[in-house]
């Protein structure tokens, strides 16, 4: 169904609400029924607000929550254990936001329920069906319709004991929010669902994937919302790697103009979500051990392909090819990640961990380096002022991964590497760019 407001009003709230009563729309004014002068907080991190309309005849109603505020220097902590996300803070939320939902539409009012980031995930919480319809007596837990069925009808005076909600009187939308559904008991949870409320959840993506744009809702599984929620993804042309890293941020308004596009996020499942949380924010050059951007957008591709998650559109696809091939090999990923890490040569040790997981699978590890190579080449080339980088990487890193194997293997190799058109490899000297991609992507 059609939101109740615009999504640039949507963005502005869920950015408005992290500075609390202080911070209002334009034409909005807090609604004082709701909570606690018109505010709820938990005494961990979650926080919301109601809104109303100035105009008497507008009776629409805006429900807008906050989390903690994430940052790629937090996110490895905040998210260290995927399967709460939202839910203990929702739990001290929950007596205020379900009152005030059940006697708004008891009333007959439009309610929008907004959030962005972990203030995303409960709206999620929100709008559950256990917490928006649960009708077990026996569980300790008053729900919305549970609540509503105890107010009196505005007409008859009287509670409505078969009270039902009505779908169409709620709209969510959410702005960089991790899902909940591992919270929930898997990518398809049977424990729960959500089917009341339909809304939308907008995301940032950039290119290269991982490197560039929001990775917070890649978190805690798939997002939930009744038939006909969607999954917005805005891909936004940034200028520079810099500005495009990490984008998980609600106060740059013209990311939620940007171009809608098809898109599938990668998931992942509990294990791999709790290892890309907890190391992230190493990879991403915020402790001092990743030398400048390139790098890091190197070490995130790589890390991002040894979960098998990519995004397999247009220049792109060799990066899905290489994520889908070693996402078959049998590695420990969280030691991948730490090695990745590390200082120095920390990105050839990685590479030897692929070289050696190829060899003990019976691959073929001149195949798996060509994978390796020509993604990792083709993601970071797109990097705005990278072209000195690539080089260096391709002198300092892939050339030593590529010689080492092919010492190690012996003849056989070398008289391959010779066969590729337009490139002539001699071990004893330096390798050019012109050189070895035209063999990567032979052998890709």
């Amino acid at each position: 169904m059609t939101a109740f407001i615009a999504t640039e009003l949507a963005g502005e709230i869920a950015d408005r609400v992290y500075s609390g009563l202080s911070s209002i729309p334009g034409g909005w004014q807090i609604d004082t029924s709701f909570g606690n002068g018109g505010e709820a907080t938990s005494d961990n991190g979650g926080y919301v607000y109601a809104l109303k309309s100035l105009d008497p005849n507008n009776d629409r109603r805006i429900l807008a929550f906050s989390g903690t505020e994430v940052s790629l220097t937090n996110l490895k902590d905040l998210f260290a254990d995927v399967t709460d996300i939202g839910s203990e803070q929702f739990s001290q939320l929950r007596n205020a936001v379900n009152h005030w939902l059940a006697q708004e539409l008891v009333a007959g009012r439009q309610v929008e329920l907004v959030g962005h980031s972990l203030g995303g995930a409960l709206v999620q919480w929100a709008i559950n069906d256990t917490n928006m319809r649960d009708e077990n007596a026996g569980n300790n837990l008053a729900s919305v319709l549970e609540i509503a069925r105890t107010l009196p009808d505005p007409i008859t005076g009287l509670p409505n004991t078969g009270y039902q909600i009505n779908s169409s009187q709620l709209h969510f939308t959410t702005f960089n929010a991790p899902g909940i559904t591992h919270v929930l008991g898997g990518s398809s949870p049977t424990t729960d669902r959500t089917s009341v409320v339909v809304g939308e959840h907008h995301v940032v993506i950039g290119q290269p994937p991982l490197a560039q744009g929001d990775l917070v809702h890649l978190l805690g599984g798939l997002h939930v919302g009744g038939m006909g929620t969607q999954l917005l993804a805005h891909q936004v042309d940034f200028e520079s790697f810099l500005d495009g890293f990490f984008t998980h941020t609600i106060t740059k308004p013209e990311y939620w103009t940007s171009p809608v596009v098809t898109y599938t996020p990668p998931q992942l499942d509990v294990a791999m979500a709790q290892s890309f949380a907890r190391h992230y924010s190493q990879l991403g050059n915020t402790d001092g051990t990743v030398e400048g951007n390139a790098e890091a957008a190197f070490r995130l591709t790589l890390y991002g392909s040894s979960l098998g998650t990519a995004l397999s559109v247009e220049f792109y696809a060799k990066q899905a090819e290489a994520a889908a091939h070693l996402a078959g090999l049998q590695f420990d990923r969280d030691v991948f990640a730490d090695t990745l890490a590390l200082p120095g040569d920390g990105i050839n040790r990685a590479l030897d961990m692929l070289t050696r997981a190829a060899e003990a699978a019976g691959q073929d590890v001149v195949q798996l380096q060509g994978l390796v190579s020509t993604a990792l080449i083709s993601v970071v080339e797109r990097i705005e002022g990278a072209a000195v980088a690539v080089g260096t990487f391709i002198q300092d890193r892939l050339v030593p991964w590529f010689t080492d194997v092919a010492q190690g293997i012996g003849n056989a190799v070398l008289n391959r590497l010779q066969d590729v058109p337009g490139t002539l490899f001699n071990l004893g000297r330096t390798l050019s760019f012109a050189e070895l991609n035209p063999f990567a992507t032979a052998y890709a």
